[in-house]
C-alpha cells in the first residue's frame, strides 16, 4: 500500500508502503581462490523491512521511519562474502542520508520518498545514494465495477471486439493481423486468457518487413512517430528501437538515434497469462514457456513474444535480484487486448475499469503487487477486500488511478 501521507510534497516511508532502495555500485570483497577480490554489486533493500520506526504515530496503520529508522538488511551482494571494501559489511541495513528540514516525529527528523540512502551499512564508499522509490498511485473508480461476477461479466461483454470491420483490433492492439489471428487461435486451443498491452503502431511496417524484436534486455522505447520532426525522420526511425529510455509527451526529436544493438522493432508484451477456470499460469513454469513458444510458432519467425507476462514482474525480480526494478511495470496497463481462449473471444479493455471487470468476471486472482482502493478523484480510503467468490480473492498491491 503506497503511504498516503506527505511531508514537504513527498510521501512518507513504511514497512507496507511498497518501497524500494536500489544501489550500484556496491563494491565488495569476494573471496577467489588468490584472494579477496573488490567486485561491484547491485544492492537492493526493502522498506517491508523497516526497523526503529516511530511508534506513537502512525501512517496507514503503520509507524514511519524517521531518522534512526533502516531497512534492516539487503540483498544483491551475497557473494561478497567478505563484506564492502569500506563498512565490510554484505547484507548490511540501509539507512537515509536526507530527511524533512521541518518536520519532525517524535524529536526525529521524517524520511521521504526520494530522500537518498545509504546501502549495506550507509558506506558512501560501497553505495551511492540512489532515492528510495514506491511503486505508482492510481486510484479506481469503484462505481464503474460490476456489483456482482455477473454484472462485471455483462460490462466486459460490451467490450467484446468485432470479428470484422472499419474498426480493427489488430491495428488497435499495435499487431499484424496473421500474428493476432495465430494468437487468437493458440489461446483457444490451449484454453488460456492472455492480455496484451498495445504495442507501437509505428511498428507495424518493421514487423512486416522482419525485422527482429527487442528482447527483455533491452528497456528502451521505440521512437513514436509524434516524438519524430520531420516525415523523413517518421519513416526513417518511427517504430524502431531508440537509444532513449523515455519518450517525453509533446518533445519532437530532429537527431534520433537507433539502439547500439541495432536495428530492433517493438514486441508483443503480455500483460497477464490465465487458465480456463481463472487461476494465473506461474511465470517462468513449463506451461508458461509452452504457451510462449506456441504462440510463436504459431506467428512464424522472428519471434514476437519476447519474455513472461508483466503480472509476474514482482515474482521474476525475486529470482534475478541483479536486475534493477523499473516501477512502471508494477502496475495494471491500459489499455488491454484480451484473448479469452476458453470463450473463443477477444475483449478491448480501454479503462482500468474494463481490466478489474475482465478479472472479477473471470474469478481471477489480480497480481498482489496491485492495491485497489474505492474511490474518484482523489485517493479513496476503503480498501476492496473480498471481490469475487468464496475460493478467489480480490487482493493484492497499487492503488488504481485513471
Amino acid at each position: 500500500m503506497p503511504s498516503t501521507t506527505n511531508v514537504n510534497m513527498m510521501t512518507t516511508v513504511h514497512a507496507k508502503s511498497n518501497g524500494i532502495g536500489f544501489a550500484v555500485p556496491d563494491f565488495c570483497k569476494t573471496p577467489t581462490p588468490a584472494g579477496p577480490v573488490p567486485i561491484p554489486y547491485p544492492n537492493t533493500a526493502l522498506s517491508k523491512d523497516a526497523t526503529d520506526v516511530s511508534s506513537t504515530v502512525t501512517v496507514d496503520g503503520n509507524g514511519i521511519m524517521v531518522k534512526g529508522s533502516s531497512f534492516a538488511m539487503s540483498v544483491g551482494d551475497e557473494a561478497g562474502t567478505a563484506g564492502g571494501v569500506a563498512s565490510n559489511k554484505f547484507k548490511g541495513k540501509a539507512e537515509f542520508m536526507n530527511y524533512s528540514f521541518d518536520v519532525k516525529v517524535e524529536g526525529k527528523a521524517v524520511a521521504r520518498l526520494k530522500d537518498p540512502m545509504g546501502q549495506n551499512c550507509g558506506s558512501a564508499l560501497n553505495v551511492p545514494s540512489p532515492a528510495e522509490g514506491q511503486q505508482p498511485i492510481i486510484l479506481l473508480d469503484i462505481s464503474q465495477i460490476g456489483a456482482t461476477k455477473d454484472d462485471a461479466c455483462k460490462k466486459l461483454q460490451e467490450n467484446e471486439v468485432p470479428r470484422e470491420g472499419v474498426d480493427n483490433p489488430a491495428d488497435k492492439a499495435g499487431m499484424l493481423q496473421k500474428d493476432f489471428d495465430a494468437i487468437k487461435e493458440t489461446c483457444k486451443n490451449e484454453k488460456a486468457i492472455i492480455s496484451f498491452r498495445d504495442t507501437n503502431p509505428a511498428c507495424k511496417k518493421w514487423l512486416e518487413q522482419g525485422v527482429p524484436s527487442k528482447g527483455h534486455d533491452v528497456l528502451e522505447k521505440t521512437w513514436k512517430a509524434d516524438n519524430l520532426q520531420t516525415k523523413e525522420l517518421k519513416d526513417e526511425f518511427a517504430g524502431l528501437v531508440s537509444d532513449q529510455m523515455e519518450m517525453p509527451e509533446g518533445k519532437k526529436f530532429d537527431n534520433p538515434r537507433l539502439h547500439p544493438k541495432g536495428k530492433l522493432t517493438g514486441d508483443y508484451d503480455m500483460m497477464d497469462m490465465l487458465d480456463a477456470g481463472g487461476g494465473r499460469i506461474q511465470g517462468e513454469s513449463p506451461r508458461d514457456f509452452r504457451l510462449r513458444e506456441r504462440m510463436n510458432r504459431a506467428i512464424g519467425e522472428p519471434d514476437r513474444i519476447m519474455h513472461g507476462c508483466q503480472s509476474e514482474y514482482a515474482n521474476y525480480l525475486k529470482g534475478h535480484p541483479d536486475e534493477k526494478p523499473v516501477k512502471s511495470l508494477f502496475k495494471p496497463e491500459k489499455p488491454l487486448t484480451v484473448f479469452d481462449g476458453s470463450k473463443g473471444k477477444v475483449y478491448r479493455c480501454e479503462t482500468y475499469e474494463d481490466v478489474f471487470n475482465f478479472y472479477k468476471c473471470k474469478d481471477a486472482h489480480i497480481p498482489p503487487e496491485w492495491e485497489v482502493y474505492a474511490g474518484k478523484g482523489e485517493v479513496g480510503k476503503d480498501k476492496i477486500g473480498v471481490f469475487a467468490s468464496s475460493k478467489k480473492y480480490w487482493s493484492g498491491g497499487v492503488i488504481i488511478h485513471d
